[in-house]
């Protein structure tokens, strides 16, 4: 439904979509659909890739979820994610 990355623990993250400000539309927008598919009768998974920071390029730390975001969003046009939303899905 939702593809995101955040340098946030995951407690954190998931309160910002629980608790959004009106300001972060990112957060507004996926409350509002985690309330839809809950009063849906519909179970939110969460699942989570944690950066071990074991991944280098040369001298270089690389982020792999930052990395596969991008891609994951286009091949996998989750409903959740960009301007338009579905609880639906």
């Amino acid at each position: 439904m939702y593809i995101g990355k955040s340098v946030q623990t995951l407690a954190s993250r998931m309160a910002g979509y629980c608790n959004p400000h009106k300001t972060q539309r990112t957060n507004v927008r996926n409350n509002r659909d985690m309330i839809a598919a809950l009063a849906a009768g519909k179970h939110i998974e969460v699942y989570a890739l944690p950066d071990n920071g074991l991944l280098r390029y040369g001298g270089f730390h690389v982020n792999l979820c930052a990395g596969l975001e991008d891609s994951l969003i286009h091949d996998l046009t989750p409903s959740w994610n960009g301007a338009k939303s579905n609880a639906e899905a």
